[in-house]
């Protein structure tokens, strides 16, 4: 870090990479929609924790939100090639 701060003239660097993190915490996520909310939880229902049902895609936003939109897409992209299947078999 110390070349950094000579190279760019920046005493704090660790202030500054610190500053930086916690700018950006949560703010580039991908967050919950209502289209990958049905889209999930019509392949995957609910499950129960603690007694009580919960939708998968509620729980998995929470966990990961990555994870959450990785899943929604391929589950869209498995769904896209299947009715890409059924066209040219009808055809």
């Amino acid at each position: 870090m110390w070349v950094f701060a000579v190279l760019f003239e920046i005493p704090d660097v660790s202030g500054l990479i610190e500053q930086h993190l916690t700018a950006r915490s949560g703010d580039d996520l991908p967050k919950r929609n209502d289209d990958d909310d049905r889209l999930i939880d019509s392949e995957y229902g609910t499950v129960e924790l603690a007694g009580k049902p919960h939708y998968v895609s509620e729980i998995v936003h929470r966990f990961d939100p990555v994870w959450y939109s990785e899943l929604a897409g391929e589950i869209k992209a498995r769904d896209a090639a299947n009715a890409t299947m059924n066209e040219e078999s009808s055809q």
